[in-house]
């Protein structure tokens, strides 16, 4: 008997020392991942996450599912900076399931997880899924009391109902962001034993209010000073969106007549994200559609179709036949 326990307490450790192995081994990997997403380099990004994704399936369960939907969740994010969009969608379905059996009180990567489904979505021009992932992006996060990251949930919420038009229901949502980034600025400067003077603050979604109140003048300037300040930023988190910021300003510049300062900008936004994801990303493209539809108010019929051919072309490439951009892109060209 005496020798059977001996046994057992010898599996059990070596299972122990190769568990506590494979978790090593999943911690290397994810933190080269990691180097990989801060230096934007995606397909390295790709293939750590691939490595983190192996090794966690030798894991016994429940560590498995929680590794593995870590790892599935990264992978996803590293191929839709890459343009594969419906390979990181299909991940992301494998990656939910796992972490919400891992983490059956919510957790932050369940919330990143559906903002980054509507991402997919919003790029695809699948407008109200987009809106109904952001929506359980939210939630997901106010479960959990994870204010800072419903302040990007409800961005992006915002984003996808501007671009459906509804502009009442666009500056509700962004109100609320407003709101709850001076909550955690007045929070953060009592913590630190500051009295807070309501005149202090700014909020970072403050131009994406102007815009869809229509406040375009407004919406140019502080969407200026933020494209500006960034441009020249070396240290620019990933959370920053310049892309998107000079897109918002090329659109809002277009509004107010200002179509030379329009291009030249969104011909900027088309170019980072040439650099900053992938050369064929539907970013990309949209960007160049945004451009076509500027250019051809600004009466540069021939530069247009220009840039309404490049946009149509890495929409069809991807299969994007039935998005917005390539309906109303394919009368500009014929």
């Amino acid at each position: 008997m005496i020798w059977l326990l001996i046994a057992g307490a010898a599996i059990a450790i070596l299972l122990l020392l190769r568990f506590r192995s494979l978790r090593h081994q999943w911690s290397a990997a994810a933190k080269r991942a990691g180097f990989a997403f801060d230096a934007r380099n995606w397909i390295e990004a790709e293939r750590h996450c691939r490595v983190c994704l192996a090794i966690a399936a030798k894991l016994e369960e429940p560590a498995r599912a929680m590794y593995e939907g870590h790892s599935l969740m990264q992978l996803a994010h590293a191929l839709y900076r890459l343009g594969k969009m419906r390979e990181a969608e299909s991940t992301l379905r494998q990656a939910l399931p796992r972490l919400r059996a891992s983490f059956a009180g919510g957790h932050p990567g369940i919330s990143a997880g559906h903002a980054l489904w509507g991402d997919l979505c919003m790029d695809q021009g699948r407008y109200p899924e987009a809106e109904q992932q952001y929506e359980r992006a939210v939630a997901a996060d106010e479960q959990i009391g994870n204010v800072g990251m419903m302040i990007f949930a409800l961005q992006r919420l915002g984003e996808v109902l501007i671009q459906q038009a509804r502009w009442s229901d666009a500056e509700e949502v962004i109100d609320r962001c407003v709101k709850l980034e001076i909550q955690v600025l007045r929070e953060e400067l009592r913590r630190t034993g500051e009295q807070p003077d309501g005149s202090q603050f700014v909020s970072m979604s403050l131009p994406d209010l102007y815009f869809s109140q229509r406040r375009f003048e407004d919406a140019t300037r502080v969407y200026q000073q933020k494209v500006e300040y960034w441009e020249h930023t070396s240290l620019r988190p990933d959370s920053i969106d310049l892309g998107r910021l000079q897109t918002r300003l090329g659109i809002a510049q277009a509004m107010t007549g200002h179509y030379d300062g329009s291009v030249e900008m969104l011909r900027r936004a088309a170019e980072t994200y040439r650099r900053e994801w992938s050369a064929d990303h539907p970013r990309v493209a949209v960007s160049l559609a945004r451009l076509a539809v500027v250019l051809e108010r600004a009466h540069r019929a021939e530069e247009a179709k220009a840039a309404a051919h490049g946009a149509l072309e890495l929409l069809a490439a991807k299969g994007l036949q039935e998005h917005p951009e390539f309906q109303r892109l394919s009368g500009l060209v014929s």
